[in-house]
């Protein structure tokens, strides 16, 4: 059951795309079913402390398949349990979050802001105020987070999100500074290059953010990440470059399941 839920989450394609096929969900609902049987053989018993990740993992199991109300009754358990686990905590939230309780996923983010093992807390919790409507508090977070030297690959997300959020509160001079401070040797990375194309959009720099979408597209290697394409993909659709979107997002869909990739690409080729 464990190794059949690890195996979906490695698919990134799933978790981005959400392009969960009918046979994905009969394998994580068989895994689901494991789980529980085993879980219901100790969970009365001395061993539940130390296997709460079991039920801890169903949950993760039904938030991938989209059954939030169970996976929320699932993670509590296990929370009830180990009150204090940052990892269940944060499942609750991300959980919460997509139930639409946006305080109770925000108090749940709060709840772990200081531990350091949840290297993407302040990310996930930013994003969280942020669909709240708190963009002050979200860019205050950021702000701070940046101060502090942790996993550079979590800074590099903190820093698109901020200036997503600079773009928002329309403070274009910040979100340029920020750009202008990343190293020379990264300034051709596809995600940069994305949220640097967004920042000319938004100011209306149109022809701009065209030309550095199409450079962007230059970019592209075989080793090309599926978040990289989804997201370019996604961008040149807003941008109603519709040839050059449906050729990335081409890369990435699941043309057999209906998802919202399916319907951007079909969308595309019209």
């Amino acid at each position: 059951g464990l190794l059949i839920i690890e195996m979906k989450y490695n698919d990134f394609s799933k978790l981005m795309g959400e392009q969960i096929s009918e046979t994905d969900k009969n394998d994580i609902n068989r895994a689901i079913q494991l789980l529980a049987d085993a879980w219901n053989l100790v969970k009365n018993r001395d061993l539940a402390i130390v296997k709460s990740h079991w039920i801890f993992e169903i949950s993760r199991a039904k938030f991938l398949i989209g059954d939030y109300k169970g996976g929320l009754r699932d993670v509590s358990e296990a929370i009830e349990i180990k009150p204090n686990n940052s990892y269940y905590l944060k499942l609750r939230g991300l959980i919460q979050y997509q139930m639409g309780h946006y305080e109770n996923a925000i108090r749940d983010l709060k709840s772990i802001a200081d531990d350091k093992s949840i290297s993407d807390r302040f990310l996930v919790l930013a994003g969280f105020l942020r669909t709240n409507k708190q963009i002050d508090d979200a860019i205050a977070l950021l702000e701070e987070s940046l101060r502090i030297e942790e996993k550079k690959s979590i800074k590099s997300d903190e820093k698109r999100l901020l200036i997503d959020l600079y773009c928002e509160r329309e403070d274009f001079e910040k979100a340029e500074q920020l750009l202008n401070s990343i190293p020379e040797n990264v300034k051709d990375n596809i995600l940069w290059l994305i949220s640097s194309s967004k920042v000319k959009r938004l100011k209306g720099e149109i022809e701009k953010a065209k030309e550095i979408l199409i450079y962007a597209l230059g970019q592209i290697t075989e080793n090309t990440s599926y978040g990289e394409l989804f997201l370019l993909g996604t961008e040149m659709y807003e941008m109603k470059r519709y040839k050059e979107a449906a050729s990335v997002l081409e890369r990435i869909t699941q043309k057999d399941i209906n998802t919202r990739l399916t319907r951007d690409l079909l969308f595309s080729f019209y």
